[in-house]
């Protein structure tokens, strides 16, 4: 977590919402799709860079593993400019 960011604890219906994300993506409807994200989202992508033709993005990768504890985790971390980690943030397939 970086210094600035807060843990906020809300009740998400994390299936429902990547049902619903999935369903307008597939219906190519930008409304709502868009009706996902808040308006100071962040959005980071190699493909934004080939679109935009920016030279900025982002340096990342995706791990996924069976945690020591059992549940499929996800790690995503993204990288410097010196190629070392310098933030992750993890996602376990179930609760934890």
């Amino acid at each position: 977590m970086l210094p600035d960011e807060k843990i906020i604890m809300v009740a998400i219906d994390f299936t429902r919402q990547a049902q619903e994300w999935l369903a307008d993506w597939n219906a190519h409807n930008w409304e709502r799709i868009l009706a996902h994200y808040s308006e100071d989202v962040e959005l980071s992508s190699p493909f934004v860079v080939k679109l935009t033709g920016r030279t900025e993005g982002v340096v990342s990768c995706v791990l996924e593993y069976h945690s020591v504890n059992g549940p499929r985790t996800a790690e995503l971390m993204e990288f410097d400019e010196h190629g070392k980690v310098r933030r992750v943030l993890a996602h376990y397939a179930d609760d934890v």
